[in-house]
């Protein structure tokens, strides 16, 4: 039996003992020492509001960082390249990385509701926090044309609306509810709402529409709709910027009792 003093990294550890090979002596190799050469790795994160054509703003983040992983490439040149990610673990004590406050999307909105074939749920019920209105609500920010009137935007929106419920049977099927939310005149410029989030450039929506599903299998009665939508022959939006979301509502405040 030989004795060797050299333990993990290369750190001395008395009493390690090590069966050498025709009884000869065995010494583990001792790792070497990390280079000097190694290249330093910042992490940056940029700032841009959606659709903006102005310059992005970096800022450095490296000491928020406790963890970081990318993917890119390929395994093997035959295989077709992927998307590359990247996960990283932050520290967020602050809440400083909650939510990208110069670019948030500020609405001040009157609701109206908009009636729909099939109100009471008849699928799956119960998912929902709100009977009746079910547990997948889809927001879609709507860009108005520029070459079009409020007044017209909002009427040929309607027109729209309708004709593309009546050429989707599964979304006519699936719809609980529908609230049109228009934006209030007292927000244009807001300089208060500006100046609180530290807004640049932010983009105007004149319109957002909230639509309820049971469940999130029928996402695909929203897309129905969204392409029967988008083929209406009137020009109102402008649907390069225009964008939907799918939510799960979760009420934080609420002054009135549940339906």
């Amino acid at each position: 039996m030989a004795t060797s003093q050299v333990g993990t990294q290369g750190i001395p550890v008395q009493g390690v003992s090590v069966q050498g090979y025709g009884g000869a002596p065995y010494s583990p190799p001792v790792n070497p020492p990390l280079s000097s050469n190694l290249p330093t790795i910042t992490v940056q994160v940029g700032n841009q509001p959606p659709f903006s054509t102005s310059a992005i703003t970096w800022t450095d983040i490296t000491k928020y960082v406790q963890g970081l992983s990318t993917t890119m490439g390929r395994q093997h040149e035959l295989n077709q390249v992927g998307p590359s990610t990247a996960t990283m673990t932050l520290t967020n004590q602050d809440g400083r990385f909650f939510a990208d406050e110069p670019t948030n999307i500020v609405l001040f909105a009157e609701e109206e509701e908009i009636p729909v074939p099939r109100p009471l749920t008849t699928f799956n019920p119960g998912l929902g926090k709100v009977t009746g209105v079910g547990a997948l609500k889809v927001m879609h920010y709507i860009m108005r044309d520029d070459q079009v009137y409020r007044e017209d935007y909002y009427q040929y929106w309607r027109e729209a609306h309708e004709c593309a419920i009546r050429q989707s049977p599964y979304a006519s099927e699936q719809l609980r509810r529908c609230v049109q939310s228009k934006r209030c005149r007292v927000s244009d410029n807001d300089g208060a709402a500006r100046k609180h989030f530290g807004m640049i450039d932010p983009p105007v929506y004149d319109m957002v529409v909230s639509m309820w599903f049971d469940t999130l299998e029928q996402a695909g009665a929203f897309r129905q709709y969204y392409a029967a939508l988008e083929a209406f022959p009137k020009k109102f939006a402008n649907w390069s910027k225009s964008f939907y979301l799918y939510t799960r509502q979760v009420p934080i405040i609420r002054d009135t009792p549940w339906n």
